[in-house]
């Protein structure tokens, strides 16, 4: 009830204009304490920061309002009757219920003050201290602010925001007659200054507030001031940085998935800076070395690697949907955006192995969007995503660019040649990762038709054929026709009784060069067991082929093919997120080997140990690694697809 009758009184105060113009704390449609802070930030400089000031902080302000005061002003004000009696009946209303040992004593009636919380508190707290605010502009001179040839210059002697006051003058006489006035006018009201984190800048009020010397500083609206009006820059930078760490450090340490992190950091972390800009003047090089903060206490907390791409970290082309930049249209109608992602992109572009899943990611038939589902929907936790794009950006086996291949001993070592290429692994760690992508498949199908009602892929198993009343399933098994075909076993055959519909399912896990030629193959391979299954069912047959490169780039026909078999969004991420972390534990022991949670975080320490000191060894190195990578990259064999 309250709220609504809130509501109301600020539609009368904004239309009556009752709250004085140095009243920030409760206005609509502005940034009140930034505006504020803003205005103060300009009156010091355009009096080159030689004010008086006085900086006052109300001791237990909701607290101590005398409650005939209230009603008094509220009466003056010409405020609707109805209001008035309201607020009056609820004023007689507010109790407290005394307990001790959590046994009830009784209740006792708030005397004084304003309970905190309420919805309209703040309304009635600014409207106690605007006479105030009139008394101040109307008595004592004022300070201008603006530039000097400006015909109607904004002028003020006092800031107020909420209960958060500060007088200014060029005189030392007129601040002391500002300070008596607010004591005479806190008096009336039952309001009291806190001595303690009251302070000032002239000595004749030393008895009144601290006095700032030398470094000391006054916080005022979140921002440090010295004793002249000057912002502590280095200090605020400090601050802002230390609190912005902290917060990461929390979320760190949550359990919240890649996804939810690094929206959580953006919007409570990061969105700290948002206030102090144009309030402290930060350049560019100070956000850098900012940027390099938050990015190495990100790699602290194995949240990004080292090794992997820090570019792509900013870039909204590929990773718009993970850091909440849904409208990319926005972003690249600013001509700053599009200078700034730009400079990264051709960043990413020259280094050998980074920029080689963004050349894959701008062939005419790979779909960016769709690929990024699985940052977009995943459920990986922070830490997994993060090798997942250590992974993507090949830069996994920096520290062993001389060795061979330990399992073909052919070709050099390389993410490339390990996660499709090398014909040892084709029968086992391929095998497996696409078998994994059809128990997947085949699990959302036993949902989708009534088989399975069980949410956990975990514990799914996959029958060779699976049947009720609506639907028969057939997974790897030969499929009987009346001609011999050379191909009649597809990975997954889907007998819809219900709609009279037979899908031939065909899973394939390539590389990115192979994509379309991959899928196509797909799609054509089972034609003729097609033409044959429609004239034995007298059904509709579609080939769907489910075919997407080993770091989860899809064409731009996948989302068709996936919609065709009723596969959302999450199943689609959880697909792509499934393929890259199969080929991630093709090439690392410790996941391959399934050891224990924390050995293997050992394990993963000590590799990228080894990486991080191969990267500092490379810095004085004659011979460019990544460089002679990049172009050994090119003479590989073409890819094996599963």
């Amino acid at each position: 009830m309250t709220k609504c009758v809130n509501t109301k009184l600020c539609e009368y105060v904004e239309a009556y204009d009752l709250l004085s113009e140095n009243q920030l704390g409760t206005r609509r449609i502005c940034q009140g304490a930034k505006e504020q802070a803003i205005v103060n930030k300009e009156i010091n400089r355009s009096n080159d920061y030689k004010l008086h000031s006085a900086w006052i902080d109300v001791k237990k302000a909701f607290d101590s309002v005398d409650h005939s005061f209230l009603l008094q002003i509220l009466e003056k004000s010409g405020i609707p009757g109805w209001i008035v009696k309201f607020v009056e009946s609820l004023i007689t209303k507010w109790s407290v219920k005394l307990r001790l040992n959590n046994k009830y004593i009784r209740d006792v009636r708030i005397e004084r003050g304003i309970l905190q919380g309420d919805s309209l508190s703040p309304m009635l707290f600014v409207l106690v201290l605007d006479p105030l605010s009139r008394l101040l502009s109307y008595k004592f001179p004022k300070v201008s602010m603006g530039r000097e040839n400006q015909i109607t210059p904004f002028s003020t002697n006092h800031l107020l925001f909420i209960d958060d006051l500060k007088l200014v003058s060029k005189s030392e006489n007129v601040i002391v007659k500002m300070m008596e006035e607010v004591n005479h006018y806190f008096h009336a009201v039952g309001l009291e200054k806190n001595l303690e984190k009251s302070a000032t800048n002239t000595y004749l009020l030393s008895e009144e507030a601290r006095v700032l010397d030398g470094i000391d500083g006054y916080k005022y609206l979140g921002v440090l001031e010295s004793s002249t009006g000057k912002i502590q820059k280095q200090k605020m930078l400090k601050i802002i940085l230390e609190e912005v760490i902290m917060r990461i450090e929390r979320l760190a340490n949550t359990k919240l998935n890649g996804v939810n992190l690094f929206k959580a950091i953006n919007e409570h972390a990061l969105s700290l800076y948002n206030y102090y800009i144009g309030l402290v003047d930060i350049e560019p090089f100070e956000f850098e070395m900012v940027d390099d903060t938050i990015r190495s206490k990100l790699t602290e907390y194995r949240i990004h690697l080292r090794p992997a791409n820090k570019q792509r970290l900013y870039l909204p082309q590929y990773l718009k949907r993970k850091y909440s930049l849904e409208d990319s249209l926005l972003l690249e109608k600013k001509l700053l955006s599009d200078a700034q992602n730009k400079r990264l992109l051709d960043q990413t572009f020259s280094k050998s192995l980074h920029s080689i899943l963004y050349k894959n990611s701008k062939e005419d038939f790979v779909k960016v969007e769709d690929s990024s589902h699985w940052l977009a929907r995943g459920n990986n936790s922070p830490r997994s995503e993060g090798l997942f794009c250590l992974l993507q950006d090949r830069n996994l086996f920096f520290a062993d660019h001389n060795l061979m291949c330990p399992h073909c001993m052919k070709w050099k070592k390389t993410v490339d040649h390990c996660a499709t290429r090398c014909e040892k692994m084709l029968h086992g760690d391929y095998v497996r990762r696409h078998n994994e992508v059809v128990r997947c498949i085949h699990f959302h199908l036993c949902r989708e038709f009534g088989l399975k009602n069980e949410k956990k892929l975990k514990t799914h198993s996959v029958q060779t054929v699976s049947v009720n009343e609506f639907v028969e399933i057939k997974v790897d098994t030969f499929i009987k026709t009346d001609i011999i075909l050379e191909h009649n076993k597809p990975d997954l055959f889907i007998f819809d009784k219900k709609n009279n519909r037979i899908f031939l399912i065909e899973v394939g896990i390539t590389s990115a060069p192979n994509l379309q030629q991959v899928e196509v193959e797909k799609l054509r391979k089972y034609d003729l067991l097609s033409k044959e299954l429609e004239l034995i069912y007298h059904a509709n047959v579609k080939i769907v082929p489910i075919v997407l490169t080993w770091d989860g780039l899809v064409t731009s026909k996948f989302q068709q093919y996936a919609q065709s078999l009723n596969i959302n969004e999450r199943t689609h991420a959880y697909i792509q997120s499934l393929t890259i972390k199969k080929t991630l534990e093709s090439m690392i022991v410790s996941y391959r080997n399934r050891i224990e949670p924390r050995q293997r975080t050992l394990e993963l320490d000590k590799r990228i140990k080894v990486i991080y000191r191969q990267i500092d060894m490379t810095i004085t190195s004659p011979l460019p690694v990544s460089t002679s990578q990049g172009k050994r990259l090119a003479s590989l064999p073409e890819g094996i697809s599963e």
